[in-house]
């Protein structure tokens, strides 16, 4: 066999010993960003509050306001950008509050937007479209308990992008919240699974099936 047998076990043996670097080499760099990950088990989370996840979605569908003039008239304005942002507690799996953002990209502002909703109360909201109504028992866990109205949390789990690394959103979770922030890497979405499983979710089930989506 020309030593093919023995070459393939040299080749298994070295894929063992260096499963770090052989992973990307054979399975790509999706799976190679899992492995960084891990299972889990190092970062258990047991409690409510204890840690929650934010991030940021770009809903890719069109929009269009109407924004009246200074002579009562409605000016149409076309939003080619619409920003998600949540933050969820990993234990119990509830959305504690939400910013939508219309600007190009999100920044700091939106982020700490979204940290005081998630603080405040949550009210319904008057719907103006006809037969739309709140499913029974719709709301956030502020509006059905009073004991969650401003609810801290441990640890805040963002991706590095710049918004959730300045210094207001940082000193505010320090100061504010009494947390810290846990920074994970951008474009991967194992390291923050729980909320990016809702934005598919809310993709699929939602944004998606509207004629205005570009999927």
């Amino acid at each position: 066999k020309l030593g093919y047998g023995a070459l393939s076990e040299y080749v298994r043996d070295l894929i063992k010993e260096n499963a770090t670097q052989a992973t990307p080499a054979r399975f790509g760099s999706n799976a190679a960003k899992t492995f960084r990950t891990g299972d889990g088990s190092a970062r258990p989370i047991f409690q409510p509050f204890e840690r929650v996840e934010c991030d940021a979605h770009h809903i890719d569908a069109i929009f269009c306001i109407l924004i009246p003039s200074i002579f009562g008239e409605p000016i149409p304005k076309i939003l080619h950008r619409l920003w998600l942002v949540v933050i969820k507690d990993i234990a119990s799996r509830a959305i504690l509050g939400y910013h939508l953002s219309v600007r190009e990209e999100c920044n700091k502002d939106d982020i700490l937007e979204a940290v005081m909703n998630s603080l405040s109360k949550w009210e319904p909201r008057g719907l103006l479209i006809p037969n739309m109504k709140y499913a029974q028992g719709a709301g956030f866990p502020s509006s059905h308990n009073a004991k969650f109205l401003g609810a801290c949390w441990d640890e805040f789990s963002v991706d590095g992008g710049m918004a959730n690394l300045s210094g207001p959103v940082v000193n505010k979770i320090e100061d504010v919240v009494e947390g810290h922030t846990v920074v994970l890497p951008r474009h991967n979405p194992n390291d923050r699974p729980f909320v990016e499983r809702f934005f598919g979710a809310l993709e699929e089930g939602g944004f998606h099936r509207l004629p205005n989506t570009g999927v």
